[in-house]
């Protein structure tokens, strides 16, 4: 991979150097959390959020369910979907996943949605993810959060135009590595 021309310290020390021509920002800078309630059973695809993929759910009427699907949030394609819930119980499953098609997902997960390229975000999410950062924020007796914990999160933005590069360059590699398992 070529270098960059120039580098300059990032604010966060884990994050070393980034080109100087990136820029740093909170989370909260980047995207809105987003509450868009089934009210009226508008929608009934019912998705879920498996090993870090946003994916249909294939028995709706397995585990946990509502008696009804008005309480759970409408998500649209690139929506991002974190789940924060019992962090204290589960520190392998991916907490993280992008929506690909409009659905529905149980309120008690936080949606997410950006005007910045969202798999940009959501790859950026899901390193946080991998490497267990959002363990060390929860509280309480079920150990949750919400997007106020962690809308200080900060993150390295390139231009639009490279982190639709970075996207479509982790896809190909994500998909290389898909063939190879």
């Amino acid at each position: 991979m070529k270098k960059y021309i120039s580098y300059k310290n990032s604010q966060e020390k884990w994050l070393g150097q980034i080109p100087s021509h990136w820029c740093e920002a909170y989370l909260q800078t980047v995207c809105d959390e987003k509450r868009n309630i089934n009210v009226n059973n508008e929608v009934s695809l019912v998705l879920s959020l498996s090993y870090g993929k946003v994916i249909r759910k294939r028995d709706i009427y397995a585990g946990l369910v509502a008696k009804d699907f008005r309480t759970y949030q409408i998500v649209e394609p690139n929506d991002i979907i974190l789940r924060f819930t019992d962090l204290q119980n589960d520190h392998k499953s991916l907490r993280t996943g992008l929506v690909q098609e409009k659905g529905i997902i149980t309120a008690a997960y936080t949606c997410i949605t950006s005007s910045s390229n969202a798999a940009y975000l959501h790859y950026i999410l899901h390193s946080y993810d991998v490497k267990k950062v959002f363990y060390g924020l929860g509280g309480g007796v079920r150990q949750s959060i919400g997007f106020k914990d962690i809308r200080y999160l900060f993150l390295p933005i390139p231009p639009r135009d490279e982190q639709d590069q970075i996207v479509r360059f982790l896809d190909w590699k994500v998909s290389s590595i898909n063939r190879l398992i």
